[in-house]
This record gives C-alpha cells, sequence and structure tokens, in this order.
C-alpha cells in the first residue's frame, strides 16, 4: 500500500504534531509505504506553488491513494488531486465550520481577521468534491448532505502512550488543568475560573504558554483536567488527560465525548473518572464536585483503561486507519 500523505507544513505542536505522528505511526506498519508532501502556507506566492510542487510527484510515484489533511491542503492541489486515478481522501478537523458564519458574526470582535475565511462553509465544502471519502472525527462534522455517502467518521488521531503516561501523585494539594491560553475565548475560561472558585483548596492550572515539551509533566501532576470548550470536534488534550489517568470534567459537545457516548452512558463515564457536563458555571461547578468526591474516598481514575480499551493509542489509531484504507483501495472508493 503506497500513501501519498498531505499535510501543512508545521509551524506550532498540537495538531500538527499529531498529524506528523499519524503520517509516522502510518509508515512503521508492515505493507504500508508513505511519502510524506507538506503545504507550504509562509505566503500568498508559497501556498499558490503548492499545486506546482506536487504534479512531478504524482506523475513519478504510483500512489494507491493521497491522504489530505486539512481542508487548508486541499485548495492549493483541487486542479492536480483531481486528475489522480487512485483513492482520495480528505480528512477534516476544523470546529470552524460546524461553529459556522452566525457565530463569527456574533463574536466577531474576539476572532482575529486572518480566520475570518474559516467559518464561512465554502472554503469547507467545495473541495469536498475532488474526493473519494471525507474524514470526519464526529457527527457534527456531517454538515453537507449532498456529500452524505463520503463521509467515513474514524478516530484517526491517537496519543502517544509512552509520552503521556501516569505517576504517583505526592502533595496534599489538588490542581485541575485548564489546557488553553486566555486568547481562546471560545474554551470557556470563565465557565472553568468560576466553577473551580468554589473550592478553595483546589487551584486552577492554566496553559497557553506551557512549553510543549512540559506538557506530560503538568498532565502529571494534575488532579483533573477542566473541558468547558464551547465545541471541539476531537481533543487531544482529552486524549493526553486519559493517557495520563487522570479526572476529567467536560463539555459533552467535545467531539471525542460524543463518540464515547454511544458505547458508555454517562453514569459509566464518570464510573471510569469522566464527568460530562452541560456548558454551565452551576453544571462544571457540580461535575467538579464529583471528582472530589472520588478522590477524597480515594478512587483512582480510570482513564487511561478507557483509551486502551478504544484502541486511542497512535499505533492502534494508525492500524485502524491502515484498514479502512485497505478497504477503500480494494473498493476502489
Amino acid at each position: 500500500m503506497k500513501i501519498l500523505f498531505i499535510s501543512k507544513k508545521q509551524k506550532i505542536a498540537s495538531w500538527s504534531d499529531s498529524i506528523l505522528k499519524l503520517k509516522e505511526n502510518l509508515d512503521s506498519l508492515h505493507g504500508v509505504e508513505v511519502k510524506g508532501f507538506e503545504i507550504d502556507t509562509g505566503s500568498i506566492s508559497r501556498y499558490l506553488e503548492n499545486g506546482r510542487r506536487l504534479r512531478p510527484i504524482l506523475d513519478r510515484y504510483d500512489f494507491d491513494l493521497v491522504f489530505v489533511n486539512h481542508v487548508i491542503c486541499a485548495w492549493p492541489i483541487l486542479a492536480v488531486i483531481g486528475g489522480f486515478k487512485g483513492v482520495k481522501v480528505l480528512a477534516l478537523h476544523e470546529t470552524e465550520p460546524v461553529l459556522g458564519y452566525g457565530f463569527l458574526l456574533k463574536n466577531i470582535f474576539n476572532v482575529p481577521i486572518k480566520q475570518w475565511i474559516r467559518y464561512p462553509h465554502f472554503w469547507n465544502s467545495h473541495p469536498l468534491a475532488k474526493f473519494d471519502r471525507v474524514f470526519i472525527l464526529n457527527d457534527q462534522q456531517r454538515l453537507y448532505g449532498k456529500y452524505s455517502k463520503k463521509y467515513k467518521q474514524v478516530n484517526y488521531l491517537g496519543v502517544d502512550e509512552k509520552r503521556f503516561f501516569p505517576i504517583e501523585k505526592t502533595g496534599k494539594g489538588r490542581r485541575a488543568f485548564f489546557p488553553f491560553g486566555l486568547d481562546r475565548f471560545e474554551k470557556g475560561y470563565e465557565i472553568a475560573e468560576k466553577a473551580v472558585r468554589e473550592y478553595p483548596d483546589l487551584e486552577l492550572v492554566r496553559g497557553g504558554n506551557i512549553p510543549n515539551s512540559e506538557m506530560p509533566g503538568v498532565y502529571q501532576n494534575a488532579d483533573m483536567l477542566i473541558l468547558p470548550t464551547l465545541y471541539e470536534t476531537y481533543s487531544l488534550s482529552l486524549l493526553e488527560a486519559m493517557a495520563s489517568n487522570i479526572f476529567v470534567v467536560v463539555n459533552r459537545s467535545v467531539g471525542l465525548i460524543e463518540n464515547l457516548g454511544k458505547d458508555y452512558t454517562e453514569a459509566e463515564l464518570i464510573d471510569f473518572g469522566i464527568a460530562v457536563c452541560d456548558r454551565s458555571v452551576d453544571s462544571f461547578t457540580e461535575g467538579i464536585n464529583r471528582i472530589l468526591t472520588k478522590i477524597e474516598a480515594g478512587k483512582i481514575p480510570r482513564t487511561r483503561e478507557l483509551l486502551q480499551k478504544e484502541k486511542l493509542s497512535g499505533i492502534e489509531t494508525a492500524k485502524r486507519v491502515k484498514e479502512v484504507f485497505a478497504n477503500l483501495i480494494h473498493e476502489g472508493a
């Protein structure tokens, strides 16, 4: 199986890092050969040059499948990719099209101008016509009925369990981790801060400027993750918390929670250590209380157990993607 893996040129860690890890894990599997191609978004001229750079690669190699990550990687290569004879897969993980133009208008002064273009549906829907399958991470991404047969829901992003792992907690202090900075207004820091304020012995640790290399230690030293975000297509922060085996207090609209909710009740999720909440201060205050009650009773979180049960590690995710790719190639999509 020969795959051309197209991704955005990496500038910061997180999503980009996880996409490249998927590429590495796929390439490590038996019977899979992966060649990478990075879309340069450094300037308009370089962005427009990506199609010209890709053409000779498609002509030179005999790929079975082209896998394009992020809709921003699809636009500059639409003309070139349209003539490719193998299977074409586009993976979507953007939140903006789901939130929509109405969200942008309502929050126009909070969203940076350079991000305005991400919200109109046209930029997300138009490239779909050129692809055989569209990978999505949750049902809310099924935005366009005319492409309903192209959608394939796959948990295609995993977490590195060797990098994120639990340690034995020391000390008496309790810490809750909010993994974003104040610049991400939609992530709900105000809700987290007001909910935690009800528990004087609980310290709220805020992310945003924590170096990527230090993130595993931050999770290990936290007792719980607090995630009152308006919407997440999936949530790598949730995966990292689960791999670190800490408790979680989370909004039910997070994509991974939506997926888990198909197989587990909220009562079962709380048994694993995940408190599912509405996006309100009262609901998160109650969710934190449920977790603190467990901690005071000596209960140990089982979120890592759930992660492993659902096969959400990086290598297991790659195996799942490989199987989906093999079926698509066999079917000719």
